[in-house]
């Protein structure tokens, strides 16, 4: 059986591993630096040695938009916290567009009307799925009147 530990307490939980306990996830609680550990007990109760591995908890890079309904000609924003680049998924009407190599903090949507939904946000060290303010709505163009007099 292997026995793993995650210090300091607290720092992470395991939240899955294999019947054997040779692999397992670990759902990170706090961002900073950890140490795994693991050793084996044998069915006579003997422990190994331990094994150890330093882990850097990193915050998620996040995306969300600026604004949730605009009029046309109006920019939408998505304001992007990570350390860039950054890769920026999202869909337009349903049709999904990657924008790779973001090098700002802030991304312009395109000038195009529709619904915009943000999917998936990478940044140089991680992944993530935005939650917060991920939907926004371009109206559409708004034509000029005219005015007609005697008809």
């Amino acid at each position: 059986k292997y026995v793993w530990n995650i210090s300091p307490s607290g720092m992470g939980e395991v939240v899955s591993n294999s019947e054997s306990y040779d692999k397992i996830s670990v759902r990170w609680k706090n961002v900073g630096d950890a140490e795994i550990s693991v050793y084996e007990v044998n069915s006579l109760g003997c422990n190994s040695d331990a094994s150890s591995i330093e882990v850097k908890v990193l915050e998620s890079p996040s995306a969300q938009f600026d604004n949730a309904s605009l009029c046309y000609g109006e920019p939408l924003n998505v304001i992007l916290r990570g350390v860039a680049p950054f890769t920026l998924d999202y869909t337009l009407d349903g049709e999904a567009f990657s924008v790779p190599d973001i090098s700002t903090n802030i991304y312009r949507m395109p000038d195009t009307p529709g619904k915009y939904s943000l999917l998936k946000v990478s940044d140089k060290n991680c992944t993530s799925v935005p939650e917060n303010n991920n939907n926004a709505v371009i109206g559409k163009e708004m034509k000029k009147l005219k005015i007609k007099i005697g008809e």
